[in-house]
Order: C-alpha cells, then structure tokens, then sequence
C-alpha cells in the first residue's frame, strides 16, 4: 500500500491574455495491497471568468475508487459535491455528481458494462434546482468468434426522457480489413396532440453499414 500527495496550481488566459481559470489544488492519491484497488480525494480553489464576469469561491471536492475484487468484476466510483458557475442563469450553484460504472465478465467471450451518471446542480441560498438527472447506460460485447463479434448498447437519458438503442455486428475480414453493420433506435415520449398523454414512440431510426478495406 502506498500514499502519495499532490498539490497544484493552474492558470488559463483567453485569447485576449485574460485570466479565465485560475486556481489551486491539492489531492492525495493511494494503492491498496489488495483487489488491485486505487482511490484518491482532491480539493481544488478557483475564480473563473464567463461572459464578461468573475465568480470567485469556486470550490470542489471529489473522490474516486476502483478495483478489481474478483477477475471477472472491476468497479469504478467517483463523486464530487462543488460550487461552480450555472452557465446558462450565470449563476454560482451548489453541484453534485456521481459515476458509478463497472465490467463484468461472466465468460470469457462476454463483456457486460452497466454505468449511472447523476448530475443535479442548485441554487445556493434556496436550493431551488437548475437541473437535475441522470443517464444509465447498459453495453454488452460479444466475441462469437475470431472474427466477428456482437455488440448492444441501451442507454436512457433522464435529462432528454429518451432512450437509445444501438446493435453492431462487426466482422473482422483480415488484421486491417473490418466490415460493419448496424442501426439505431431513437425513443422519446410524445404525444400527437395536447390532450392526449405521452407515450413512448419511435422517434428516428437509422441504418448503416462500413467496410474498412486496407489495399496492399
């Protein structure tokens, strides 16, 4: 096991030579012994400039840990609370965000990918939300043989209340010569009127193929 701290100061000017980003930091990072797993917390201090205007008191602190407790399982988290620049109110707010992801490997030709990110950012003094959501996100890979492999992506988007459906079938010709085939899916909830509720409907679709030929 080991620790090892850090500190550091960035600067960042615009194309006018003005300071846009300018700040502080110091973190510690560390490895365990132990399912091959690392963590780290950081605090970072900084004013930024947008639009014409510098917000100072801009703080963050965030944390993150991965591991990998079995071979079949690796995991990854991070999370961080901060007060940071709302770009489109201009406003400093109050930020939270959390990614939790992991790789799962059940055999040895599938890979099983599941991931959440939640983003949700408030005002300071009244806690009334700017924004808030998530996206999960579910990706499955499998290598059926030597040459070709299948893959599906699904992921919902809270923020959009949409959700994406994504196969592929690649099939691997020679070491540089790859051919493609896929579609995509594209769900949202409308309605076709005002007084009719949602409802899930197709919203774009769309499909492709691609084959990567190297002449020799």
């Amino acid at each position: 096991s080991r620790l090892v701290p850090s500190i550091w100061k960035f600067n960042r000017w615009d194309f006018d030579g003005n300071s846009e980003n300018d700040g502080i930091g110091v973190g510690l990072d560390g490895q365990l012994s132990v399912a091959q797993a690392n963590f780290g917390i950081n605090f970072r201090s900084a004013k930024n400039a947008y639009n014409e205007k510098t917000y100072d008191g801009i703080r963050e602190i965030s944390g993150y840990f991965n591991g990998l407790p079995i071979p079949q399982l690796a995991l990854y988290f991070q999370a961080s609370r901060s007060k940071d620049i709302a770009y489109y109110v201009e406003e400093l707010g109050n930020a939270t965000n959390i990614v939790v992801q992991s790789q799962i490997k059940p055999i040895d030709r599938l890979i099983i990918e599941p991931s959440y990110q939640f983003s949700r950012m408030s005002d300071i003094e009244t806690d009334a939300e700017f924004f808030s959501g998530y996206i999960a996100r579910l990706k499955f890979q499998y290598q059926a043989t030597t040459a070709m492999s299948i893959r599906l992506v699904t992921q919902y988007n809270d923020f959009s209340q949409s959700w994406d459906i994504d196969p592929l079938l690649t099939y691997r010709l020679s070491s540089f010569s790859v051919f493609y085939v896929g579609s995509t899916y594209d769900y949202m909830k409308l309605s076709p009127n005002t007084i009719q509720p949602l409802k899930w409907e197709m919203a774009s679709r769309q499909f492709f193929m691609k084959l990567q030929y190297l002449f020799q």
